[in-house]
Parts: structure tokens; C-alpha cells; sequence
């Protein structure tokens, strides 16, 4: 395992700067100190360029279709912020990632506000190779929608399975229309959780580092590399010392 700190890197920098030093740094460490690297080229490129968005974005649902061939000019150029070039890919990523989120959120609850029934047939795409991305907003919230009912229809048979084998009164004497809103409620506490987490508690930094492990790991699935706080985490749980 080949673990990447980044302790040297000077926290009076702007995260602009650390974030190119940081990335360049593990580039010239990659090529120059892993046992086996690979070339960081075109093909490497797109490898990053595709599992980027796979990490963020694994249902297709956030970024749209125009999101992808707006960004696809980076595609190739990957490898030169790599390697020195300034990097412009994960900021240009993640400024149209976050204004997503944001959109998302404001209108998320509007999917879960009536009842569902869930007699109609319908479909929905699991597999990722196969999933296409939303081509408009229309076409994204129509998609939120559907994966939301399919998210409550999970729940919801769940519910059904738990109320038959009850014993208690209050439980296995609930309707399948009470069960239908439980399902709902409880899949509007989790998206909102969701969108919580992404907002208030992943920072600009955290999807940076995820970036920059998707290249190391793509180097070799062995080679991670670990932000400050992740690096202290680490070195706390080896030595059994604990810093406040």
C-alpha cells in the first residue's frame, strides 16, 4: 500500500494552489516512485475522466447530459494537470456538481409529496453501463421521480413483510395506505440526509481527495492516497496514539 500525506504542503496556500501542488506531487510520485506505473496519457485520461463521474454521480441522475459534453473538452487533459498543467478538470466538475445538488434539493420533496401506486408497470435501469444521463431538467426530475417510487416500493414491501409476521396490534393492523406514507416519509428522512451530507459535511476538498484516489487507485487499486485529516485517522489507529 502507498500511502500519500500532505503534511509539506503549506496550509497558508490558497486551495487552488495546495490543490496543484498536492495533484502534481502525487504525479511526479506516481511516475517516479511507484514499482510499476503506467503512462499518464490519453488513455489514462479517460479512465479518470469516467470513474470522476461514476464516484459522484453512480445513477446518472445528478449531472445532465449537456453537463457531460461540456465537460468532455477535459477529457483528454487529465493526464497534463497530472503532470504539471494547472488543473482545471475537478474544479469545472464540481462547481456544475454542486449547482445540481443545490437544484435537487430544492425540489426533491416535491417527487414524494402525493401517493403512489404501485399497480402500474414500470421499469427502471440499475446497471450503470447501461443508464444514460437525464438530456434536460424536465428529463432529470422525471427520473428522481421514478427513482424515488421505486425507493418507496422497496420500503414499502418491507413494511408488508413486518406487519405479517407481528404481533402487535398497532403494527400488523396498520392499512397498506398508512404503510404507503411510511414508506414515503421514510425515504424523504433519507434524501434528506442525503442531501445533508453532500452539502453541509463534504467540503470542496473531500471530492478533491476523491479525485486524486481515483487516480491513484487507477495507477493500482492498492495505492491510495489519504488528505491530512484521513492521514491522521490512519497513522491514530497504527500507533494507538491519539493527538487532541
Amino acid at each position: 500500500i502507498f500511502l500519500v500525506g500532505t503534511g509539506a504542503i503549506s496550509k497558508k496556500l490558497d486551495d487552488t494552489d495546495r490543490h496543484n501542488k498536492i495533484l502534481h506531487a502525487i504525479g511526479q510520485i506516481l511516475k517516479q516512485g511507484h514499482f510499476k506505473p503506467q503512462q499518464f496519457n490519453d488513455e489514462f485520461s479517460l479512465k479518470v475522466f469516467n470513474e470522476f463521474f461514476k464516484s459522484l454521480d453512480r445513477e446518472k441522475s445528478i449531472f445532465l447530459e449537456s453537463d457531460i459534453k461540456e465537460l468532455k473538452k477535459y477529457e483528454p487533459k487529465i493526464d497534463e494537470e497530472i503532470t504539471g498543467a494547472p488543473v482545471e478538470f475537478f474544479y469545472a466538475v464540481n462547481e456544475i456538481y454542486k449547482k445540481r445538488i443545490l437544484l435537487l434539493k430544492e425540489k426533491h420533496q416535491s417527487f414524494l409529496e402525493k401517493p403512489y401506486s404501485f399497480n402500474d408497470k414500470d421499469s427502471i435501469v440499475t446497471v450503470y453501463e447501461n443508464i444514460v444521463y437525464p438530456k434536460n431538467e424536465k428529463d432529470q426530475s422525471k427520473k428522481w421521480a421514478k427513482e424515488f417510487k421505486f425507493r418507496s416500493l422497496e420500503k414499502y414491501v418491507d413494511l408488508q413483510e413486518i406487519r405479517e409476521k407481528s404481533k402487535i396490534d398497532s403494527v400488523k393492523n396498520k392499512t397498506d395506505k398508512e404503510l404507503e406514507l411510511q414508506a414515503r416519509n421514510s425515504v424523504k428522512a433519507s434524501m434528506n440526509k442525503y442531501f445533508d451530507r453532500i452539502i453541509r459535511k463534504t467540503s470542496d476538498n473531500d471530492r478533491f481527495n476523491q479525485f486524486v484516489n481515483i487516480i491513484t487507485n487507477l495507477m493500482d487499486p492498492h495505492t491510495d492516497y489519504f488528505g491530512p485529516v484521513e492521514k491522521r485517522a490512519w497513522d491514530e489507529g497504527i500507533t494507538g496514539k491519539f493527538y487532541g
